[in-house]
């Protein structure tokens, strides 16, 4: 099982997102964009008991209290033995699909919260076993997986044994959320952490600030949670051959640009240094107004730079500074 599509509406902590999941999703963006509320909304969704949902979500992650909460995902690839743990709720007519549902409405200090399955016909809530069914395991990112203690092993050992044990726990297929996996690592580190969570079947659904591991996967997978709380995904397949070669190599040095207002494409270092100092005298503050400076090995590199941040990239307004006989 995987999760394809995901709906939150009306949520406090992050604006209204409708993004497909490919076979993985990475979350990227600044601090307080709302990229660990989104890995919560489908914890809330997919993995909290009854009891626990009722304390964790209260009237404050409602936005607008006259409207519900809403989170909704489309789950598929089902294999024979989860279809038959949700023998009424999936829609045969769609390829097997399962849509599950979670809408709290909010009421004078007290809040209703409804799990169900809607193309179901009934307001049936997902069962103990069904929840154990969707195979989804979510490590928050104070988990003890990556808590530093005197006298244990290297962090990293422990981070990757975690990851492994899950591995071995739950069937190929299922659904691994991990919030900031590179807390606490070095860039050494990071990168085995990165390998461990690229191998493997199941679908990897991650929150992270390092290049290293956002550029172990495919640059779709990739969604930017802008500081507003909206949410920015490429068009699928849209790099590929050198094009994507390039990009995550690219994404594996930097992220930044990825949640920059502006970007500005230069041919150099020498073209940098040209950037800065000019924005400088004209009192402009590019990081004040996070503008930042790519370097690129020429020209040539112009065109990948243009589809990674372009209509059908990132979408980030990009200007280039190119010699004038370049082209």
């Amino acid at each position: 099982m995987k999760l394809n599509h995901l709906k939150i509406a009306n949520c406090s902590r992050v604006a209204d997102i409708d993004i497909e999941a490919r076979d993985n999703m990475v979350l990227i963006g600044p601090n307080g964009s709302g990229k660990t509320t989104v890995l919560l909304c489908l914890d809330m969704l997919l993995g909290m008991s009854d009891q626990r949902l009722r304390g964790e979500l209260s009237e404050e992650f409602i936005r607008d209290e006259s409207q519900p909460l809403i989170v909704e995902a489309a789950l598929g690839n089902l294999d024979a033995d989860e279809l038959a743990a949700f023998p009424d709720e999936v829609d045969a007519l769609n390829g097997n699909e399962l849509v599950v549902r979670l809408e709290a409405c909010a009421d004078e200090g007290e809040v209703s919260i409804v799990r169900s399955f809607p193309n179901s016909g009934a307001q049936k809530a997902p069962s103990k076993a069904q929840r154990e069914a969707f195979g989804w395991t979510f490590l928050q990112a104070q988990s003890g997986l990556r808590d530093i203690r005197q006298g244990r092993r290297p962090i990293v050992d422990d981070a990757i044994s975690g990851i492994d044990l899950i591995a071995d726990k739950n069937k190929a297929g299922n659904i691994l959320a991990v919030d900031e996996p590179e807390a606490h690592l070095h860039p050494s580190s990071q990168r085995s952490m990165a390998k461990k969570l690229k191998s493997g079947d199941g679908q990897r659904i991650l929150v992270t600030h390092s290049p290293t591991i956002a550029g172990s996967f495919e640059p779709d997978e990739i969604v930017v949670i802008r500081l507003d709380g909206n949410a920015v995904q490429p068009k699928k397949g849209f790099l590929s051959g050198d094009s994507g070669t390039l990009a995550r190599w690219w994404i594996g040095r930097q992220l930044e640009p990825l949640t920059s207002a502006a970007v500005i494409a230069v041919e150099g270092p020498s073209d940098r240094i040209v950037v800065n100092r000019v924005a400088t005298a004209l009192g402009f503050d590019l990081d004040r107004h996070d503008v930042v400076v790519v370097e690129t090995s020429g020209c040539g590199d112009m065109k990948v730079v243009e589809s990674i941040f372009g209509d059908g990239g990132f979408g980030i307004p990009l200007y280039e500074l190119i010699d004038v006989d370049a082209r």
